[in-house]
């Protein structure tokens, strides 16, 4: 065969391997491929002009990209030893993964036993409290702690993170060494992976019953979705997910990793929260409160006429304090709890106040001082459901409106979702028919010049971080919820500080506003994060009319009307219904005790797999017991996998011996307080 010869064979072979991968991404993922196409043809009619060429090196015997626009290659022509040096340096051990188990899992705690007859759970911290406890029990078994971790050598990778795809050549050799179970492809450059498709099948990606989740090129909230496909898939693989990274234009993926982590962690809104806080206060209040009916359509239309300002407590408000008090009369005006000291001080009115969070500090923070509270006077008070009953108490019953989070109850409702009030009440006007809203004080980032999270003299729980402490994630290989500081795009600023939780409040509202049209949102602050579907706006580009007041009036008979306060019959017979499906599970359950279990295989495909459809074969449209049961088995069964995967395990079938009883025991009396706190409605 004569080189010409071998270059047509060649060519044939790459155009062969991009159409079976095209007729691939048309089945597998048909948006992916409509973006593929497209772009071959807008290269073809010469619409695009390409960047990134691929070239047979010869002396290595393998393709590289070349950069039309550096004149380099992406391989350094070194495409092979690229390849071989990648598969070799994935093995069965902790390095390069996502290692998404909490310290708390290996630490020895000295708690007290927990009373669960006599629950004191004033604040977020006690429910943890309690779930470490529980946790405990098993790594008390278990005997794990943080110095086994850098020890680790696995029997087998089942989750697997590849960081840039470049021509995908070394995909291959690292899947075949270890036949992991799931993949996360992401790649931002849509041109380079096009490429890919010439010289990788992709299809390897689903032999086997394998499963991959592509993110090619993709904004944060689409990868951030991406991500969660792949994460939430056997969530059981997810305490050590193995990865590799190119290292060409891959560096920003770890943030977006790790954010997308906790995003979905089962430990940020705990289970026990879930079940007796949210869950136990939920089940008490419903039949004697005002609820929220957010889809019920209201005759009054009463925010068609006016422009509504949302006030949070970010750094923005101190700036705009006085812009503020000059335009008040032109605005509805809202404030979250945390905002409204802050606004009467400055003689401001309020006319609506929102709340969120269940702890008792919101209450000692927010709403103790009396003083404040009475200058409200008849202001509604909107919270959810699940709100501390001391602040509960500070308000006319008359005058409170609760909105349900997670469990809607009423059938013409439906429960707005966020990490925090700002995007929390953001839905809820929305429900509510505010179609053009303008905020300030809702930054979700950091001041940029002291780190301070809020106002000075906030009512809310105010950290201040040091800026000149920033390291990337890529740096640290670690990320904490809290601690973290990253960088993200701005309001109005190419970028702004903020802390991991300001960004998934952030990425909460852009999700949610990106799927709804009705509700125009302006952030009047410089200093705030950007928010997918906000825009910026000037202050002084704001409409306002400072010689017309608008009227504020029947804004309790139009709340009246958009809330109910007692269940319909056929609502009670949903919830009853719940109960005989928890007693029906239990009846099953109880079974298990028959069984000889002797390894953890054994142990997977009974406890495992029955507690699993517990929550995942529920026949109700939205049940606490999902969320509730789903988050319990995310906390506990990672670690256990994440243990038993263990090339060196020892003493397998006295530990299941163990693991057994407390399994049994944690999940049953999980399943006997819902049962009991179903019972406490009020079904008259």
């Amino acid at each position: 065969m004569n080189e010409e010869q071998a270059q047509e064979q060649l060519q044939n072979a790459l155009v062969t391997t991009f159409l079976a991968n095209l007729a691939f991404f048309s089945e597998y993922d048909n948006p992916l491929y409509n973006r593929l196409v497209g772009l071959s043809e807008s290269i073809e009619k010469g619409e695009y002009k390409e960047r990134y060429f691929l070239e047979f090196i010869k002396e290595c015997g393998d393709f590289d990209i070349f950069d039309s626009r550096t004149g380099e290659y992406l391989y350094k022509r070194k495409s092979k030893r690229f390849n071989n040096l990648a598969a070799n340096s994935i093995k069965l051990d902790s390095k390069s993964e996502f290692f998404t188990l909490n310290n708390f899992y290996f630490k020895k705690h000295a708690l007290e036993k927990t009373d669960y007859d006599n629950l004191n759970l004033d604040s977020s911290i006690d429910t943890v409290k309690v779930v470490l406890n529980e946790i405990q029990e098993f790594t008390n078994i278990l005997e794990d702690n943080l110095l086994n971790v850098d020890k680790k050598n696995y029997k087998k990778i089942n989750k697997f993170v590849f960081l840039g795809t470049l021509l995908g050549r070394h995909i291959l050799s690292i899947v075949k060494k270890h036949n992991p179970k799931h993949f996360f492809v992401c790649e931002h450059n849509l041109e380079i992976f096009r490429l890919s498709l010439f010289v990788f099948d992709y299809t390897l990606l689903v032999e086997n019953e394998r499963t991959v989740v592509f993110s090619i090129m993709e904004d944060d909230i689409s990868f951030n979705n991406s991500f969660k496909k792949f994460f939430t898939n056997e969530y059981k693989y997810n305490a050590a997910m193995k990865y590799y990274a190119t290292n060409y234009n891959s560096e920003d993926y770890f943030d977006k990793v790790f954010n997308s982590i906790i995003e979905n962690s089962p430990t940020g809104f705990n289970y026990i929260m879930s079940l007796f806080k949210q869950a136990k206060d939920s089940f008490h209040r419903v039949n004697n409160y005002k609820i929220l009916t957010l889809l019920k359509e209201n005759k009054l239309k009463y925010f068609d006429d006016k422009q509504v300002l949302f006030l949070g407590a970010g750094p923005s408000l101190d700036e705009n304090i006085d812009w503020i008090k000059d335009n008040q009369n032109a605005f509805f005006i809202i404030a979250m709890g945390a905002s409204y000291k802050k606004l009467i001080d400055n003689n401001i009115k309020i006319d609506l106040v929102t709340s969120l969070d269940a702890s008792k500090i919101i209450y000692d923070k927010q709403f103790s001082d009396k003083k404040y509270v009475q200058k409200l006077g008849d202001i509604p008070l909107i919270a959810a459901i699940h709100t501390h009953f001391n602040v509960l108490e500070q308000f006319e019953k008359d005058n409170t409106y609760l909105y349900a989070l997670d469990y809607p109850f009423f059938i013409d409702n439906i429960s707005p979702k966020g990490f925090s009030i700002g995007e929390v009440t953001c839905a809820i006007l929305q429900y509510l028919g505010v179609s053009k809203l303008y905020l300030l004080g809702i930054d979700f980032a950091l001041n940029q010049e002291t780190g301070e999270t809020h106002i000075s003299g906030s009512s809310s729980t105010s950290s201040k971080y040091d800026l000149n402490n920033f390291k990337s994630s890529l740096e640290k290989s670690t990320f904490d919820l809290n601690a973290d500081i990253i960088k993200v795009k701005g309001n109005y600023k190419e970028e702004v500080l903020t802390t991991r939780q300001f960004y998934q409040s952030a990425m909460s509202l852009g999700k949610y506003l990106s799927s709804q049209t009705s509700l125009e949102v302006y952030n009047l602050s410089k200093g705030a994060a950007f928010i997918e579907g906000v825009s910026f706006l000037e202050r002084d580009l704001v409409p306002i009319d400072i010689t017309t007041e608008i009227s504020k009036e029947n804004l309790k008979e139009f709340l009246d009307d958009t809330s109910r306060i007692k269940m319909t019959k056929e609502e009670v017979e949903l919830i009853k219904s719940e109960q005989f499906y928890l007693e029906t599970f239990l009846v099953e359950f109880d079974k298990l005790k028959y069984f000889e279990i002797n390894n953890f295989e054994h142990f997977e495909k009974t406890y495992l797999s029955l507690s699993e459809k517990l929550y995942s074969n529920i026949p109700f449209n939205s049940s606490f017991i999902k969320i509730i049961f789903s988050r319990y088995y995310s906390t506990i069964v990672p670690y256990l996998y994440y243990h038993f995967n263990d090339k060196f395990l020892k003493n397998e079938k006295n530990k299941m011996k163990e693991i057994r009883k407390v399994f049994e025991i944690q999940l049953r009396r999980l399943i006997d307080f819902y049962i009991e706190f179903l019972n406490t409605i009020d079904k008259k």
